[in-house]
């Protein structure tokens, strides 16, 4: 029931301040919206069908364009909770002029990388194993271990990342040694903070799903550009309740 109890605070909390979370992350909704269709307007509908090197540049930015705006959105609406106000990061001008965000920005793609590499490191043997006899190997049958390889990652990386949960809130204040402060904080606390952090993250998941169908059947157009809309907002809502989360582990284990 205390799981129930947190989780419905952390919805709630959203709730209650939609608008003003809508407000914060409202320029980075679009510009991850615009980065997700270029990729899905360039993205060949047919896997057997290769890009220009135009396109395939085309592609690569989209995804740098949703992944900043992802992490801008992510800092300005820490900011908004630490700062009790719309901040200036909600654009592109304030967020210039923040010196904060561009920690926050590092300290996330490092904590990202930092969590692929650990997970490698424990799956290297089955990775291994898998590549030795990989020789004759169909593309269906390197999909499935492909697919079977980060089934096995990530139930690792959410856990690292429960113990790294608290880096986002002190980079967004500025805080030195986010990393290790956040692990010794943590500690005793993983599996709680692994089921709020999964519970936060089903909307961004079950939204994105339809996406993630309809490349599979190679079907793109009109439902095409209505899933990625619906995908983007997904990962914004989970997105706020993530930070809504973080911040309120922040308040109980660092203050």
């Amino acid at each position: 029931m205390q799981f129930v109890a947190q989780i419905g605070q952390v919805y709630g909390s959203i709730a209650r301040q939609r608008h003003e979370f809508a407000r914060s992350v409202l320029f980075w909704v679009i510009a991850a919206l615009v980065g997700n269709l270029l990729v899905l307007h360039f993205t060949p509908a047919k896997a057997d069908v290769l890009n220009t090197p135009a396109e395939s540049i085309i592609v690569f930015m989209g995804h740098v364009v949703s992944a900043y705006a992802v992490l801008a959105g992510w800092y300005s609406a820490h900011r908004y909770l630490i700062m009790g106000r719309l901040p200036e990061s909600r654009l592109p001008m304030g967020l210039r002029n923040d010196g904060k965000a561009f920690e926050f920005v590092i300290a996330q793609v490092r904590n990202m990388l930092l969590l692929v590499l650990i997970s490698l490191v424990f799956i290297a043997p089955s990775a291994a194993y898998f590549g030795y006899h990989s020789l004759d190997m169909t593309p269906e049958h390197a999909r499935r271990i492909q697919e079977f390889l980060t089934f096995m990652a990530l139930p690792l990386m959410l856990f690292f990342f429960s113990r790294l949960l608290l880096v986002a809130p002190m980079a967004a204040r500025g805080q030195e040694e986010a990393v290790r402060r956040s692990w010794r904080a943590t500690k005793g606390h993983a599996l709680r903070i692994n089921v709020l952090q999964i519970a936060c993250l089903l909307p961004g998941i079950v939204l994105a799903a339809p996406l993630h169908w309809l490349r599979a059947q190679e079907a793109g157009g009109h439902l095409g550009v209505l899933a990625a809309v619906i995908a983007v907002l997904g990962t914004f809502y989970s997105l706020v309740l993530f930070v809504q989360l973080a911040e309120n582990e922040y308040s109980k284990l660092i203050t």
